[in-house]
């Protein structure tokens, strides 16, 4: 695509209209990964992993970094709409390209439903109608959820301007509460004796650490937003990595400053009504708004009603932008014939996919009716299909730096043919600590995108001729599956790989795969012209 074109092609009369600077992709990608995460999260990693949940967060927000440098690359060379299912494509042909682009289809799909109960929870702390004994969502709640993630899909229609200011406000104003939390509870409810008197540093040893990392991916994972919106970006070559690379960096930061004062403002005893013992850092999982529950019980007053003000308003931010993103993937996967081609139409007058926005809207409401309104359901689904996508974007890289050695990379990694495999070793750590059932579940789904393909060459619009390309991927998605049920116990597995070989395992593996998936890789002049026309602008 043209760094300087004035709008994408679209169909159906429809272009994309490129109107966001900078500063919108930035807020884009960090009000998402800025979302719901730092009002729930704090907790879920204390509660595996106690004070080494300090830990968790750094260890998470690093290897995200990681992934994030590799795609920050990608996105500046190739600037689509949906691109994180344009890179496989670019590497390895269409079937790599779709099954990719299904496994980020599906984990975009699920956080709008997730950030929906997310909001409802909060809410039902003052509306207990909202919400089971468990924390679940009543049928009330359900149809508040589903109202959301309406009035939602209504602004993406109208507009990405207007979604973009919407961001813009939200992922402003978001930090007012976060730097009183910061400062209220930092200098005025700070027990040190919290980091000291409850046992070791790991109560739950290294096993702990691991899911508490995966417990904070979802936090971080929002990063490639800005990437799914790279057609509309004005300058992209220059303001895609800066928002992809910034994003993470600021996040990293921002949760790890949350951690430390969250664990040192705990009045245990202030929090015993939700079931919370002394020292039992699992107990901190039953806390049903945790940041606004801890900044009450410390006597931070105003802080905690702004806090569940929070909780209420700006995880619908990042939804804005999350429910904008599953369309936007869905367009290039029917751009290469394997989803219906309803995903293509634009709306002449807002350059948005309407049609896709409603089937979207469809299918998170499925989503958050098969789990009745559970988030943490929700977000170990979502961490893993977000996981596969992050390590097949490495792949892609190394494929691209061989077969794409001249496309102009406005943004080029140093030393990229080092971070790459870590990247893909890195996301299938986290892959695996993300623990058995849920592994194998999500890995299942991610799977039916095969199925679908293979229906899609029946037809006759898939071609038949890259499935040889895209093999180490379909054995990936096998070999984790495998790895996760045999792992440890304290990852849900059957032990037959006890503790320290089953991380032995992964690493080993995964390297195999990745130097197996890069020689894969096909010619990037043939892939190019197979595309279809928008996507054939963003590869020249």
């Amino acid at each position: 695509m043209s760094q300087q074109s004035g709008a994408a092609s679209g169909q159906a009369g429809g272009t994309f209209r490129q109107e966001l600077g900078w500063f919108s992709l930035f807020t884009m990608s960090l009000g998402t990964v800025i979302g719901s995460g730092w009002l729930l999260l704090p907790a879920v990693a204390a509660s595996h992993a106690g004070v080494a949940s300090i830990a968790s967060w750094i260890v998470g927000g690093v290897a995200v970094l990681i992934v994030a440098v590799v795609y920050a690359e990608l996105g500046a060379a190739w600037p689509a709409a949906g691109a994180v299912a344009l890179y496989p494509r670019l590497s390895h042909g269409s079937f790599t390209g779709h099954v990719a682009g299904w496994a980020a289809f599906i984990s975009y799909a699920i956080i709008p439903p997730a950030e929906a109960v997310a909001v409802t929870r909060y809410a039902g702390s003052f509306v207990p109608a909202f919400v089971t004994p468990d924390r679940t969502l009543t049928v009330l709640g359900l149809i508040v959820a589903i109202a959301i993630l309406a009035i939602i899909s209504a602004l993406n229609y109208v507009g990405v301007r207007y979604l973009a200011h919407f961001q813009n406000w939200i992922t402003s104003l978001k930090f007012i509460p976060i730097l009183l939390f910061l400062v209220g509870a930092g200098f005025f409810a700070f027990h040190g004796a919290n980091f000291t008197s409850f046992g070791p540093f790991a109560p739950n040893g290294g096993s702990g650490i691991m899911l508490g990392v995966a417990s904070t991916i979802f936090a971080y994972i929002g990063f490639r937003q800005a990437l799914d919106f790279g057609a509309e970006a004005k300058k992209p070559g220059r303001d895609l990595p800066l928002a992809v690379i910034l994003t993470v960096v600021v996040s990293l930061v921002t949760y790890v400053l949350i951690a430390i004062v969250f664990l040192g403002a705990l009045n245990w005893s202030g929090l015993a009504q939700y079931g919370v013992k002394a020292g039992d850092w699992s107990t901190l999982a039953k806390l049903p708004a945790p940041l606004y529950n801890v900044a009450a019980a410390a006597g931070l007053g105003v802080i905690a009603w702004l806090i569940f003000i929070d909780g209420v308003v700006s995880p619908n931010g990042p939804n804005a932008t999350n429910v904008g993103s599953v369309p936007r993937v869905a367009y290039t996967i029917a751009e290469n014939g394997t989803l219906p081609r309803f995903f293509l139409q634009l709306n002449p007058r807002y350059g948005t996919p309407g049609w896709g926005l409603f089937a979207c809207f469809l299918l998170e409401v499925f989503f958050l009716l098969m789990t009745t309104g559970g988030y943490s359901a929700l977000i170990s689904a979502v961490n893993v299909a977000f996981m596969v996508g992050y390590a097949i974007g490495p792949v892609s890289f190394g494929v691209l730096r061989q077969t794409a050695p001249d496309h102009p990379r406005p943004f080029r990694l140093p030393f990229g043919e080092f971070w790459a495999p870590l990247a893909f070793v890195l996301s299938s750590l986290i892959l695996y600590w993300s623990g058995w059932p849920d592994t194998g579940e999500t890995l299942a789904a991610l799977l039916v995108g095969v199925v679908i393909y293979y229906f899609y060459l029946w037809r006759g619009t898939a071609g038949r001729d890259t499935l040889r390309f895209g093999a180490w991927l379909v054995v990936y998605l096998i070999a984790m599956a495998v790895l996760s049920y045999l792992g440890d116990r304290a990852f849900g597995g059957i032990g037959a790989l006890p503790g320290g070989w089953d991380l032995v395992a992964v690493v080993f593996i995964s390297l195999a795969i990745y130097y197996w998936g890069v020689r894969q890789g096909v010619a990037f002049a043939a892939v190019r012209e197979s595309l279809a026309p928008s996507n054939r602008a963003a590869a020249h």
